[in-house]
């Protein structure tokens, strides 16, 4: 017996979502890989306003958070 048209759509929908998935994943792999993300826009390194200078930096993210929330980030 062969499967009824709605178990194949569904069946299709699983695996464009499957693909969508991974696709994004591959994204987030390639930027955890960054060890500087900031370095394309050396413009954003420096934080100058009425005064206060600041150098913005982004540090690579190990794991493991403050109190459960995820570490990382761009800290000025």
């Amino acid at each position: 017996m062969g499967k009824s048209s709605k178990a194949k759509e569904k069946k299709q929908k699983r695996l464009e979502e499957r693909a969508a998935m991974d696709a994004v994943c591959a994204k987030v792999e390639a930027a955890n890989k960054l060890e500087d993300p900031l370095e394309a826009f050396p413009v954003f390194k420096k934080y100058d306003r009425n005064g206060p200078e600041t150098p913005v930096f982004c540090p690579k993210n190990r794991g493991g958070g403050v109190g459960g929330a995820p570490p990382g980030g761009c800290f000025p």
